[in-house]
């Protein structure tokens, strides 16, 4: 959990790095999204992942293998920097990451009550990823992309060394038992993604996350157009990790007790109201307010949850989940390009209430 939490640092200096250079070379909106999204389209082999750290029970073996040749991938813009391979960067670091994210995240399940457990995970890591934010702007003046880049190579390095050579982790039976893999794979995929209740729960993540990635290029770059400045964005955004440090462990523990699926629907709720703002409303402070609504976290957490109580092991679940989040990436990605023929304010509207027909879904499954 240490280590983890310690890679959210780099995470947060990454992410509004690439924010920062991508917009700072202004091209059109779906350049932009493509930059920004894109990536997360490549851990859609996370489900593949999780499957073979459960057959195998080899959870740390994958955590590793996945942590060590992502932070490896960050060579690639740091010796050459360019719109080009900061994009190339970012979805091998994604394709990579995902080898060992169901196992990490399955890790963190293992103990104590899910939810719960995950929401204080993800509130230790907030802390860091909310120093970072912090530093962002200032550190992004005064080092340059490649500054950063070589930083956050060397924390990811020194972690992910520190967890291959000292973590022990926790009792993961082998699923596999005699079989064929490739047999066992295909009947895990008829019972996590065919069978009625799953069928369903994947089309409602699969609506919700769509509408979330068309617009998350788009309302990056409207937030930190109409802030005016980086160091702003990243005190905002800042403001925003700190209400989700805040806000995850009790909504880790309204997961268990509520249950995922209403979660779900919260979260669903509060992304199309947010939406709304961010596409109609130009003022600074508003569009600020709305910035820091922890709904992608309560839809996270929530799935995580559900899918851990339809599929037999923990890092499948989640691999499940991911892989489902992330299908939908790409073409979402292609979705934003509606900004260039509409206009970007319209298209956040259009894009943010395709996410509606989720929330009867996730209600049927509830009943």
């Amino acid at each position: 959990m240490v280590c983890s939490s310690i890679a959210a640092l780099p995470g947060a200096l990454l992410s509004m790095a690439y924010t920062f250079y991508v917009v700072e070379r202004q091209p059109s909106s779906f350049v932009i999204s493509i930059a920004l999204v894109l990536p997360a389209s490549f851990n859609a082999l996370s489900k593949v992942w999780g499957f073979m750290a459960d057959y195998y029970g080899s959870r740390k073996l994958f955590i590793s293998a996945g942590w060590l040749s992502s932070a490896l991938t960050l060579l690639i813009p740091l010796l050459k920097p360019s719109l080009t391979t900061v994009l190339l960067a970012s979805v091998l670091g994604s394709a990579l990451w995902s080898v060992g994210a169901p196992a990490l995240v399955a890790e963190v399940m293992s103990y104590g009550e899910p939810g719960t457990r995950l929401g204080v995970w993800r509130s230790v890591g907030d802390g860091l990823y909310l120093l970072g934010t912090l530093c962002a702007g200032l550190l992004y003046g005064a080092l340059g992309l490649e500054g950063i880049l070589a930083l956050c190579l060397v924390t990811y390095l020194a972690t992910g060394l520190a967890i291959a050579v000292a973590y022990r982790g926790a009792a993961a039976p082998r699923q596999g038992v005699g079989g064929k893999p490739l047999r066992e794979f295909v009947e895990d995929l008829k019972v996590s993604l065919l069978e009625e209740r799953a069928a369903m729960l994947g089309l409602a993540t699969l609506i919700s996350w769509f509408s979330i990635w068309s617009i998350e290029g788009l309302a990056r770059a409207k937030v930190l157009r109409a802030l005016g400045s980086e160091p702003l964005y990243s005190l905002v955004s800042a403001v925003a990790t700190a209400v989700e440090m805040v806000s995850a462990p009790l909504i880790g523990r309204l997961v268990d007790e509520r249950g995922p699926l209403l979660v779900a629907v919260a979260g669903v709720v509060m992304h199309v109201v947010t939406g709304a703002v961010i596409a109609y409303m130009s003022n600074p402070l508003p569009l600020s307010i709305v910035w820091c609504v922890p709904f992608g976290y309560m839809l996270t957490c929530s799935l995580y949850v559900a899918y851990a109580r339809l599929v037999r092991g923990l890092a499948d679940a989640v691999g499940t989940c991911n892989t489902l989040i992330s299908a939908v990436a790409l073409p979402a990605t292609l979705a934003a390009s509606l900004a260039d023929l509409i206009g970007a304010d319209h298209a956040i509207m259009v894009l943010t209430l395709s996410s509606i027909p989720a929330i009867p879904l996730l209600l049927r499954l509830r009943e």
